[in-house]
């Protein structure tokens, strides 16, 4: 397992069980460091399930995994650094043609 993906996952008691719920700052960090004005504006929006634990808010684990799995998918291409590069290449074989 990566380091970092252990990290991401909430921690399990000592009887290895996943938390019904966590600390806002918890749940930040499981959601790649969403401010914490974030997270509360989600809850208001009913995107996010939270309760309370006497002062402390708790988001949901099953929130916040419903919640990161709405997100859509990366669409990662080419940097632009590797698209100028083949701009550069392409006019560079055209003057050469010439």
């Amino acid at each position: 397992m990566v380091p970092d993906e252990k990290a991401k996952r909430p921690r399990r008691t000592d009887s290895g069980l996943r938390p019904f719920a966590v600390p806002l700052p918890e749940a930040s960090r499981l959601l790649g460091n969403k401010a914490q004005s974030e997270i509360y504006r989600e809850i208001a929006r009913g995107r996010l399930a939270a309760v309370k634990d006497g002062y402390k808010t708790l988001v949901t684990i099953e929130s916040i995994d419903r919640y990161a799995a709405a997100w859509p998918p990366a669409k990662i291409g080419p940097t632009a650094r590797a698209a100028t590069r083949r701009r550069q290449q392409s006019s560079d074989k055209q003057t050469d043609a010439a």
